[in-house]
């Protein structure tokens, strides 16, 4: 067919059997001509004196941008009918002619026509949604299934963390947040769920990223019996890797807690957060993490953490900054 546009009015050719005229052919016809397709129908094209053959062949067929076969128990041994089938398919190969078989009766099909897919009309009495597809096929066009708003947590402007997926990074990220909130780094998993539901993330989906997150050493779970997981709690490395990627000047408040513990006499880490205004649940993860790479000895108690040694290394390291 010739990339039938909207506004334009596609010729078609119907081709079929006299017997099926009345029953069949004149009404679906009509059915054609008001959504705007043109019909080419012998009782409506040709007038006494015509010539047959000219009529059908060399204006019917040779306008056609589509060909209709309707085909019968009556139309399948029509000689006329396979003549039009023939020149039908011929204009086929040489052209982007469309072929629509349209089967009534449950008849058999032309073997020509075995790769073509076929409408079926088991009532010609009601054949609304097989019209519809017919008439789609002539203009060219699909009706494809709208489709629903995909999930939040697929649309939700977030940075992925390595190894996680979308999913698994959101409930990381709230998590994270939720623990800067409190100024701790363990949770419920219910309070939890109320967060990152918002992003229609279900119950099974967070369990599920709680597993991961251990896995990837960014959280410790507590599990029941059952399975259930009521707590966890942000390790000290997941929460450095959280704070790399989503605290601003991560790195500088870093160096800021390096250089005050080195240059005042500040050892406890509540007056730290009170000297430089960093949040108190970063600062004691900076030191806990100082800590682990032995750049400095702590003591960790109920409500803050005491430096008790501070390492060479750490003050050299301040030194070349």
């Amino acid at each position: 067919m010739d990339n039938q546009s909207s506004n334009k009015h596609p010729n078609v050719f119907l081709s079929h059997a006299s017997e099926d005229k009345e029953r069949f052919v004149i009404d679906f016809s009509n059915k054609l001509i008001n959504r705007g397709i043109r019909v080419w129908l012998d009782q409506r094209e040709l007038l006494p004196g015509d010539s047959l053959i000219d009529k059908i062949f060399e204006e019917g067929l040779k306008e056609a941008d589509a060909v209709i076969i309707v085909l019968s128990k009556n139309s399948v041994e029509k000689p006329w009918v396979k003549e039009e089938l023939n020149a039908a398919m011929m204009k086929k190969i040489n052209s982007n002619l469309k072929i629509i078989p349209i089967r009534l009766d449950n008849c058999p099909v032309p073997e020509c026509l075995y790769s073509t897919v076929w409408q079926d009309i088991g009532d010609i009495q009601d054949y609304q949604n097989e019209f519809n597809r017919i008439v789609a096929s002539i203009f060219g066009t699909i009706e494809k299934t709208e489709l629903g708003e995909s999930p939040k947590y697929s649309r939700a402007p977030i940075v992925v963390f390595p190894s996680l997926t979308r999913v698994d990074s959101i409930i990381f990220e709230k998590a994270c947040e939720e623990a800067i909130e409190r100024g701790r780094l363990d949770g419920r998993s219910d309070t939890l769920y109320h967060k990152v539901s918002e992003f229609d993330i279900n119950r099974e989906q967070l369990h599920e990223s709680l597993e991961i997150l251990e896995e990837n050493n960014l959280i410790k779970i507590d599990r029941l019996l059952s399975g259930q997981i009521p707590f966890y709690q942000i390790t000290s490395n997941g929460f450095q890797e959280y704070s790399r990627v989503r605290i601003p000047d991560y790195e500088k408040k870093v160096d800021s807690v390096i250089f005050h513990i080195i240059n005042s006499d500040s050892r406890n880490s509540n007056k730290i957060v009170e000297e430089i205004n960093i949040k108190k649940l970063l600062v004691e993860n900076i030191l806990v993490v100082l800590a682990s790479r032995r750049l400095i000895n702590i003591r960790q108690y109920l409500g803050g953490i005491t430096i008790i040694r501070i390492s060479t290394q750490l003050k050299r390291m301040a030194e070349s900054k």
